[in-house]
């Protein structure tokens, strides 16, 4: 069978140093349920969960630590200067979508393949394992897939890394649905809107169609889609490539070059809102009468 690339796995949302617990209740404040998560193996990092029905879940990651508390010269001086997300702005800034351990050729040779029979330029490193533990003590193990960019500013947060359990999915992400009920009736990722600048249109097309495997779904002069699975069961969530509409997604695009920008979330109900901010990062709501 061939490796599927295009199976929507996480989406990450950083916020400021230390703010894991007022994030975790600015979250809550939204309707959702968060879960901890715990803290990265190299102590950098920790995290919360926002999973969905369809197995998709948001990151809420946030630095430990400031660069102050770490020794200059030491090893997490290093880890934390060099971090992927250690200069990156707050909100949303990665998606993952899920690779698998036992792919080969692997996740990266199956990338690097198709982008350079394509003519493109970029390319994917990897594996490198990751983990954490859980709140509970459990060891939670994965190995990642990076593009070659990630840890840059600028194009560093458009393209998907790829994440693949070496432990059981279900020790990184719950299962059990009392997890994916919401009071704001979400219930499954919609969309994932993805920035780029009009003159780069072209080329992060070409790259992302042949990194998701598939042509769009859905092409116009602005945008274009592709359909994208899921872990779970549920609605096909769309992968957005899409130029800016104001001038606040303008200065994103300036800043940041390509860069993921915003969630949609598909809700039984859309509660009189049509979107909303985390407040680091743009939401919308989706009523599934819609889809």
């Amino acid at each position: 069978m061939s490796t599927s690339t295009k199976i929507l796995d996480h989406i990450v949302h950083l916020t400021p140093v230390g703010s894991l617990d007022e994030t975790c209740k600015q979250w809550e404040s939204l309707g959702f349920t968060v879960l901890s998560g715990g803290r990265h193996a190299d102590g950098i990092t920790e995290n919360a969960l926002v999973v969905l029905s369809d197995l998709v879940y948001i990151e809420l990651i946030t630095f430990v630590h400031p660069v102050s508390h770490y020794e200059p010269g030491s090893p997490s001086y290093e880890q934390r200067t060099e971090h992927q997300w250690a200069n990156k702005p707050t909100g949303f800034v990665a998606y993952s979508f899920g690779g698998d351990v036992s792919a080969h050729p692997t996740i990266s040779e199956i990338l690097n393949k198709r982008l350079e029979d394509a003519g493109s330029q970029f390319r994917y490193d990897g594996p490198k394992q990751g983990g954490r533990i859980r709140p509970d003590g459990k060891e939670v193990k994965w190995e990642l897939t990076t593009p070659s960019r990630w840890n840059k500013l600028v194009d560093g947060m458009g393209r998907p890394f790829y994440c693949a359990d070496i432990t059981p999915r279900d020790l990184r992400v719950p299962k059990d649905e009392k997890y994916h009920a919401h009071g704001n009736k979400a219930r499954s990722i919609a969309f994932v809107r993805v920035l780029t600048s009009r003159s780069a249109l072209p080329q992060n097309t070409k790259a992302l169609r042949v990194i998701v495997g598939e042509a769009p779904s859905s092409t116009s002069d602005d945008e274009v889609e592709w359909a994208l699975g899921t872990p779970g069961p549920g609605q096909a969530p769309l992968l957005v490539l899409s130029l800016p509409k104001d001038a606040a997604e303008e200065a994103f695009v300036e800043s940041n070059g390509l860069g993921i920008y915003e969630v949609g979330f598909l809700v039984d109900q859309s509660g009189g809102r049509d979107e909303t901010r985390t407040p680091f990062g743009k939401i919308a709501w989706i009523p599934a009468a819609d889809r």
